[in-house]
């Protein structure tokens, strides 16, 4: 296959990727009203775990959307206040540290 339809393909697995994983953490918050009084504190950790995973993945997948659309791909940089860093690159530190409490959250829940 070629880079081209590749890097199509990944730009629109990404994007349905975040849209089904933020109407998740949407429809979680809703539906809150629903939930059994005694599992409110777990279905709140369920929900701070899934916002946390859809934030996280948001700075990370959308980057390299937005990396993918620019000119220099995988290997943009931005500058921000003078401090020149590669978006990609840091975007992956952000979900690191948030699906790393995504994990404590489950393990709060369970």
């Amino acid at each position: 296959m070629s880079d081209r339809f590749l890097v199509t393909a990944e730009i629109i697995f990404n994007s349905l990727y975040l849209v089904g994983i933020w109407t998740l953490v949407l429809y979680m918050k809703r539906a809150r009203d629903r939930i059994h009084h005694q599992d409110v504190l777990t279905a709140r950790y369920f929900l701070w775990a899934f916002f946390l995973l859809a934030f996280g993945d948001t700075f990370h997948v959308g980057s390299r959307v937005i990396a993918y659309l620019s000119s220099q791909g995988l290997d943009l940089k931005l500058s921000l206040l003078g401090w020149n860093f590669g978006l990609v690159g840091w975007s992956s530190l952000i979900t690191a540290i948030t699906v790393t409490i995504f994990y404590l959250l489950l393990l709060l829940a369970y």
